[in-house]
């Protein structure tokens, strides 16, 4: 399959949980350290196929299916703590050799993104990323709106292709074919007692701001927009403007539901384009952290 200038493939490889799927995007080589996209719950690397290939005119770009989504392997329920999922994502980039990427991480993904960052160099020498960019971490996994939305997710998963897609159309009137296919690939690939591990077995980070200041890495975060749908509230953004370091930036994008990569692509594409160029400057780490978006 080729999509504008980049050929999209699938392939496994083989980490200590077993056989995890991955797609990778071949686009012009420009020397920039390639991006690894980790998806959110209840969902897989088919949420990437608008966006992986608009970033792969400038780099490499890899998706991971994480651990009981998509083709990847299902693990024992109970095993699906944020710390075992980054270890996942350490083991693929070290396979993979993976250079310093860029590594972009949406809602459950974001989560994984984090503590594999924060623990970078503390529990095991891990790869380091070049940059950071999380879309809607949640703070916590105990919130009613996360809670809630883990459990809507649920009742769909597992569920056959035809029934979801017939299901998602009249839950998601809004969502084009591609983007309905995607919903719908990762419900089905995934499984309900999946889903309420990950957000049970999530939850023993009570508090996940705290982490934010122990990510090495330039780190961008991003936030839909709270009056249309976020899983980060005013006073979780607040703290987390205190805990952002010197290397962080904070963006708001007006208009955008949590899935920001689905309802504001082009705004979430100029933002991490944007921050990426912004981190290959040696002046970076003198930029102080701020907030903006309305203008993205």
């Amino acid at each position: 399959m080729t999509t504008g200038a980049s050929a999209v493939h699938g392939a496994f490889v083989q980490l200590s949980e077993g056989s995890f799927h991955y797609r990778y995007w071949s686009g012009t080589p420009t020397g920039r350290p390639p991006a690894l996209l980790l998806h959110g719950g209840a969902a897989s690397t088919e949420v990437w196929n608008r966006i992986a290939p608009a970033l792969a005119r400038t780099r490499p770009v890899y998706a991971m299916d994480l651990r009981g989504h998509g083709l990847s392997p299902r693990t024992p329920i109970g095993t699906y703590q944020l710390w075992r999922a980054a270890d996942d994502v350490t083991e693929f980039i070290t396979a993979l050799s993976l250079q310093q990427p860029l590594i972009i991480g949406h809602s459950w993904g974001a989560a994984v993104a984090l503590v594999q960052a924060a623990a970078a160099g503390t529990r095991h020498p891990a790869p380091g990323a070049s940059a950071l960019v999380l879309a809607e971490p949640p703070p916590t996994f105990t919130t009613p709106r996360v809670t809630e939305s883990a459990e809507a997710a649920a009742e769909l998963a597992g569920r056959p292709l035809d029934e979801l897609s017939a299901l998602c159309s009249v839950f998601f009137p809004d969502r084009d074919g591609t983007e309905l296919r995607a919903l719908c690939h990762g419900l089905h690939h995934t499984t309900p007692t999946v889903i309420r591990s990950y957000t049970t077995d999530a939850a023993e980070h009570p508090d996940l701001v705290p982490l934010i200041a122990d990510a090495r890495p330039p780190l961008l975060l991003m936030r839909s927009d709270p009056k249309v749908r976020s899983v980060i509230d005013t006073a979780s953004w607040d703290r987390i403007h205190a805990y952002l370091p010197a290397t962080g930036t904070m963006l708001h994008i007006p208009g955008a539901d949590h899935d920001i990569h689905r309802s504001r692509p082009d705004a979430f594409l100029a933002a991490i384009q944007a921050f990426a160029a912004s981190t290959s400057s040696p002046s970076h780490r003198e930029r102080q952290p701020h907030e903006g978006g309305t203008n993205v």
